[in-house]
């Protein structure tokens, strides 16, 4: 139950991270989602072998976002690293996520 009951927690905090964001308040979606990156179950393992879950890797993906529209651009970089470590695979995402149009600009930005 008490896992059951963590799974819950960080999906409320995930889509509270959302409406945030959507709402243009950035700082209040990156600690949503930098609070569900730390809810993140200890050995986790998915039905796919992963170490992290999807939710990690989203969330990751979104701090990301967070930080470009913040124009913080190193720490945006290094979002998107994790997000990559962790597994984020949606590379055309990154390409084309309008949120990310700051670290795309950046002569940092690798494609």
């Amino acid at each position: 139950i008490a896992r059951k009951e963590e799974a819950r927690k960080r999906r409320e905090l995930f889509d509270d991270g959302l409406d945030k964001f959507q709402s243009g308040d950035y700082e209040g979606a990156l600690l949503d989602w930098e609070n569900v990156l730390g809810l993140e179950p200890e050995n986790y393992m998915g039905d796919n072998f992963s170490k992290v879950s999807e939710i990690f890797q989203v969330s990751a993906f979104n701090i990301a976002c967070c930080y470009s529209k913040m124009n913080q651009v190193n720490a945006s970089l290094e979002a998107l690293e994790q997000a990559l470590v962790s597994g984020f695979d949606d590379y055309g995402k990154i390409r084309n996520e309008p949120n990310l149009a700051n670290v795309r600009a950046s002569p940092d930005f690798k494609p």
